[in-house]
C-alpha cells in the first residue's frame, strides 16, 4: 500500500505553487527528501488555511548547493525573489549554515 507523505509548506510558497508562480519546492537533501522519487504522490499542506493538495512529483533535481541550483534553474521559478544572491540569502535564513554546508539541495517539480 502506498504511503503518501505530508509536506508542510509555508503560506507564501504554498500559494505560489498552487498559482504556478513557483514551479519548484527547494529543500536540503536529507530526511524524507532522500527517499522521494519521481512519480511519488505527496500532499502539499498549508497549516494556515488547513488545506491539503495531492500532487505528483514530476522531477527531482539535485545540486551540490543552493548557488548551483539557482544558476541552473530560473530563480523566479524557485523563490519569490529576482536575483541569485537574494535567493541564497533567503535559503540561508531558512536553514542553519552547518546543514547548508553538509547537505546537497533538491528542487522538486510537481505535475
Amino acid at each position: 500500500m502506498e504511503q503518501i507523505i505530508n509536506l508542510f509548506i509555508r503560506e507564501t510558497a504554498f500559494v505560489q505553487l498552487m498559482n504556478c508562480e513557483k514551479q519548484y519546492e527547494l529543500r536540503l537533501d536529507k530526511g524524507i527528501f532522500t527517499k522521494m522519487n519521481e512519480g511519488d504522490r505527496i500532499f502539499l499542506c498549508n497549516r494556515v488555511k488547513n488545506i491539503k493538495v495531492l500532487k505528483k512529483i514530476e522531477k527531482i533535481y539535485k545540486f551540490n548547493n543552493i548557488k548551483e541550483l539557482l544558476l541552473n534553474l530560473d530563480v523566479k521559478k524557485c523563490l519569490p525573489l529576482h536575483t541569485i544572491n537574494s535567493g541564497i540569502n533567503h535559503f540561508e535564513d531558512l536553514y542553519k549554515k552547518i546543514h547548508i554546508d553538509k547537505y546537497n539541495v533538491v528542487a522538486i517539480k510537481f505535475c
